[in-house]
C-alpha cells in the first residue's frame, strides 16, 4: 500500500478534487496488486470563464466556444444580433429504437430582424456519428428551427474528414468556418 500516512492524505485530496471537478488534474495511484504499475486518470473537462460586457461569467466548454461568444459579442456591439445566450433551451427528441434523447445547443443568437438562430460550435472531429444523429433528430422534430455548424477550418487533406462534414451539411442549415474569422480578428 502507501509509504506514509502524508502520501495517502495527498491522494485522498487529489481524489476529492478529481470527485469536485476541478480543472486539469493528473493523478497518479500505484495500485497494490501490481508492482511498478501505475494507473493515470487525468482531468479535462476544463471550463473557459467568460465575462459578458454586463459583467455576468458564463462557463463556456471549450476554447473555441469560448472565441465564438467573444466574436457574438463584437456583432452585439456593432447592431448586427440584438442577443445572444449560451445554451439556454434543451430540445427533448420523439422516442426512436426505444430510445428518447435530447439535444442542447451551444448558441442561440437573436438576429436584427428578429429571427433566432442555433449555433453548435464544435472543435474537432471526434465522435461525429453522433453529432450528425443529433442534428438529423434535431431537423426531424424541429423542421422550423435554423441550425448553424461552426468548424474552426475547412478539412482540407484528411477524406475522412471531409466525408464526415459532408453527412452534417445534410442537416444543417449553414456552416461557418471560424479559423479565418478568428485569425482577422485576431483571437
Amino acid at each position: 500500500m502507501w509509504a506514509s500516512a502524508d502520501k495517502q492524505q495527498e491522494a485522498q485530496r487529489l481524489r476529492e478534487l478529481r470527485i469536485l471537478g476541478v480543472g486539469d488534474l493528473r493523478m497518479t495511484e500505484k495500485m497494490g496488486f501490481e508492482t511498478n504499475r501505475f494507473v493515470t486518470f487525468e482531468w479535462r473537462n476544463k471550463f473557459h470563464l467568460y465575462r459578458q460586457p454586463d459583467g455576468k461569467g458564463i462557463k463556456l466548454r471549450s476554447s473555441e466556444e469560448y472565441k465564438w461568444a467573444r466574436y457574438l459579442d463584437l456583432l452585439l456591439k456593432s447592431g448586427h444580433i440584438t442577443n445572444w445566450e449560451y445554451e439556454p433551451k434543451t430540445f427533448e427528441f420523439e422516442e426512436r429504437y426505444r430510445k428518447r434523447g435530447q439535444y442542447t445547443p451551444d448558441f442561440r443568437v437573436t438576429n436584427a430582424n428578429g429571427s433566432t438562430e442555433w449555433y453548435e460550435v464544435k472543435a474537432g472531429f471526434a465522435d461525429w456519428q453522433h453529432v450528425v444523429s443529433k442534428f438529423k433528430q434535431f431537423k426531424a422534430d424541429y423542421p422550423s428551427e435554423r441550425i448553424t455548424l461552426v468548424v474552426p477550418s475547412c478539412p482540407a487533406r484528411s477524406t475522412k474528414r471531409i466525408i464526415k462534414l459532408d453527412k452534417a451539411k445534410k442537416y444543417v442549415d449553414d456552416v461557418i468556418y471560424s479559423g479565418p474569422i478568428f485569425r482577422k480578428l485576431g483571437f
